[in-house]
């Protein structure tokens, strides 16, 4: 090989051009090993090495479903309300329908006597969430997850 080529395969070589200078060197070598073919460059499609698309076959979250996602910590206590309800104060908090004289669905569990002020959706269920579920109005109204949670709630529209 020349002065002048062995002297434009460096530049080359040192500018970037590595692969080439590699690939004009690989006959010469000693080494026995063939050099690399690559084989599947005109058999695989262009988008081979890409990752495939999401499908969007998911629903997207509701509102109440990215509050509970959010805090997800408040969320048990929060449910433990709505099972007391489910229990003792279905009517006037659950089914929100007005019950002659206030009062729970069931024998109230806890006596009453809320440390956190009761604000639910009617007087009624006021008086009975008072009167059946203070133990757990008070363990997610004492707690900032789970006010936060239903603060959440009280954004959505649905």
């Amino acid at each position: 090989m020349s002065s002048r080529v062995l002297g434009a395969v460096l530049v080359l070589a040192a500018s970037g051009g590595t692969a080439f200078a590699s690939a004009l060197f690989s006959g010469c070598s000693d080494d026995a090993t063939p050099a690399p073919v690559d084989a599947g460059a005109e058999s695989a499609p262009p988008d081979a090495n890409r990752p495939a698309r999401p499908e969007d076959s998911a629903a997207p979250k509701s509102c109440r479903e990215q509050c509970a996602e959010a805090h997800p910590t408040g969320l048990p206590k929060d449910e433990a309300i709505d099972s007391c309800w489910k229990s003792f104060c279905s009517d006037p908090c659950i089914e929100e329908l007005l019950v002659d004289g206030g009062g729970a669905d069931g024998a109230a569990p806890d006596g009453g006597t809320c440390v956190s002020k009761v604000v639910t959706v009617s007087l009624a269920c006021d008086e009975c969430t008072s009167t059946s579920c203070c133990a757990s109005w008070d363990d997610c109204f004492q707690d900032p997850e789970c006010i936060a949670l239903n603060g959440c709630y009280q954004q959505c529209a649905d």
